[in-house]
């Protein structure tokens, strides 16, 4: 209430960090996908399209989507929430300018982590290969 009355009445907002989500913001809810670019945007580009092509088997898997470049992130699918840039490189482990594919559990931990564009049905398919998803999905 304050920070919306000082907003309104000085035009001062919170500091962009307050407003902005965390990854454990998501914890226990969804599964988390971040794409870091690379330089040129090309591996990126085609690892997100490639992704974005099957919307229900991410939706099946409780999946949000993040591309990362540079400072900017965009919550790509799955979520709303905008972790800042630089905190999702230190709590991943992601150097600036270097393409990666990161997947993140439902426990708040990193799964997988790949180097290359790689087909959703490999991602897929060790999503599919978690206790947590096996009991989901009733396997």
């Amino acid at each position: 209430m304050l920070k919306s009355l000082m907003t309104e009445i000085f035009g001062v907002g919170p500091h962009p960090e307050e407003t902005s989500g965390h990854l454990h913001d998501l914890q226990w809810e969804k599964r988390i996908l971040v794409i870091f670019s690379d330089p040129a945007g090309i591996k990126s580009q085609a690892q997100l399209l490639a992704l974005k092509a099957d919307k229900d088997a991410l939706r099946d898997r409780d999946l949000a989507v993040f591309s990362v470049d540079g400072n900017d992130v965009r919550p790509e699918f799955g979520s709303d929430v905008v972790p800042q840039a630089h905190m999702l490189r230190k709590e991943l482990g992601c150097t600036p300018g270097t393409f990666a594919l990161v997947l993140v559990g439902k426990d708040g931990h990193v799964k997988a982590r790949y180097d290359d564009v790689v087909e959703p049905a490999l991602v897929f398919a060790e999503i599919d290969s978690m206790p947590m998803r096996r009991a989901e999905a009733g396997l």
